[in-house]
């Protein structure tokens, strides 16, 4: 289960002192958004150009609390308000508690239902506890308890249910951020289109509770909605340490009726697990008739980071049936040229020099069971070739480490080369396993 990281850093500066505190559910985008629709900056790449002074110089609010109504307000007061919104949560993500008093009673203006723009009370809260506020936990916690009274009656208006909805799940953020479980059986009793999967999974942090989250999450992975399903497939990754989890991606790889949601589970397989077996089920995303373009294309891309020369021997056998000159041919002509190589190339780079060899006698046996290279004898050969190179370098001695891999390119290109039969080596041989051996080779050269 990925781990939040929350730190505390002090920064002393003329307007305030800084404290983060990394509410993992607290983003800077939703203020650096609501700038760039307003034309504050002209690109959200321009939020980093933009001064404490300009955002604090925005903070000016002239909206008439008490003469507002959300059907006949003007437009330019609707922006004069949100712009100070937006520059709140920018000036909350660089940390500047001095806002803090400010922020606290933009919040209560909203809850009071002074202000209609009650959709962005959530945002106070997380920038409140992002600013390390102790007031943050308790005010969520109220929030909460307040909307859970409120949704008992009859459901309100459509557009209050779009605020409640937005302000409960940033309340509950802030409230799991601090370790506090005690809503799990009124969250999981919810309809499942009111259920955020990544919420419902932060319950399962909780180890008395974690058995039964899964449980009432593996429910959410039936529900008719292809969208909800395809992410709760990848938030499932989250109970990596149930056996039963793995089973579950292979079955919504191989047999789902939604493309969406085996790419999902596809993309959990290679990411997480690594998983070679999974490749069949990639080879019917792409194989045509493709009835997603750019779906079979990240499948392709994906299907790249399995480090196995599988990979590379099914694409080359799909090209090979393609019509030259279309676009889907061009594309995954030049993957296999350029992206699949380099991936394996960054992976050896992420390994120690005895691994990489380790690597290399792999892919060397992987590439006799695809027929690349031949006769037993010839591969147990290359392989005694690396394992002599290994015990060199162990030994710390490089040049001969050197010279044994040297010895192992000799052998492939005098095989690959012979003009009579039987010949061992294939071109795909050839090329996969002495780029990967030169590449070795250029390393420890360096």
């Amino acid at each position: 289960m990925k781990r939040y990281i929350f730190l505390c850093t002090i920064i002393l500066s003329i307007t305030s002192i800084t404290i983060a505190q990394n509410n993992p559910c607290f983003s800077e985008e939703a203020g650096i958004k609501m700038l760039w629709l307003l034309r504050v900056f002209n690109t959200p790449r321009e939020e980093k150009t933009v001064t404490e002074a300009q955002l604090y110089s925005l903070l000016i609010d002239t909206t008439n609390y008490q003469n507002y109504d959300e059907n006949t307000q003007q437009i330019r007061r609707n922006r004069f308000y949100e712009k100070s919104h937006g520059a709140y949560i920018m000036l909350a993500a660089r940390g500047k508690t001095d806002i803090i008093p400010a922020m606290k009673q933009r919040y209560y203006e909203s809850l009071q239902g002074n202000v209609k723009h009650t959709y962005l009370m959530g945002d106070y809260l997380l920038a409140l506890d992002q600013l390390g506020d102790p007031d943050a936990y308790p005010m969520a916690k109220a929030l909460l308890d307040t909307i859970i009274t409120r949704r008992q009656n009859p459901r309100p208006a459509p557009y209050y249910i779009k605020w409640i909805d937005d302000a409960f799940e940033k309340a509950l953020c802030v409230v799991l951020h601090h370790q506090d479980y005690s809503y799990y059986n009124y969250y999981s009793s919810l309809p499942y289109t009111q259920i955020n999967q990544n919420y419902l999974a932060w319950f399962g942090r909780n180890l008395p509770l974690r058995s039964q989250v899964y449980t009432r999450y593996k429910e959410l992975l039936t529900v008719p909605n292809v969208e909800y399903r395809a992410h709760a497939v990848g938030v499932l990754i989250n109970f990596k340490d149930f056996s039963e989890t793995y089973t579950l991606f292979k079955q919504f790889a191989f047999t789902d009726t939604s493309t969406k949601v085996r790419y999902e589970a596809i993309w959990h397989l290679i990411e997480y697990y690594n998983d070679v077996s999974v490749i069949p089920a990639c080879m019917a995303l792409i194989t045509p008739p493709i009835t997603d373009t750019s779906l079979a294309y990240n499948v392709i891309w994906r299907m790249q980071d399995l480090i196995t020369p599988v990979v590379k021997y099914e694409l080359q056998k799909l090209l090979a049936q393609l019509p030259q000159g279309g676009s889907y041919y061009t594309h995954l002509y030049y993957e296999l040229r350029d992206h699949y190589q380099e991936n394996i190339n960054e992976h050896l780079d992420s390994l120690s020099i005895p691994a990489t060899l380790d690597t290399l006698a792999s892919f060397t046996k992987q590439s006799a069971t695809l027929n690349w290279i031949g006769n037993a004898n010839f591969v147990n050969e290359l392989t005694l070739t690396i394992s002599n190179a290994k015990n060199h370098y162990l030994q710390n001695n490089k040049n001969k480490c050197i010279t044994e891999l040297e010895k192992y390119n000799s052998k492939l290109e005098k095989e690959y080369l012979k003009l009579n039969t039987p010949r061992f080596v294939t071109k795909d041989g050839y090329d996969f396993l002495t780029d990967n051996s030169k590449y070795i080779l250029e390393r420890l050269k360096k």
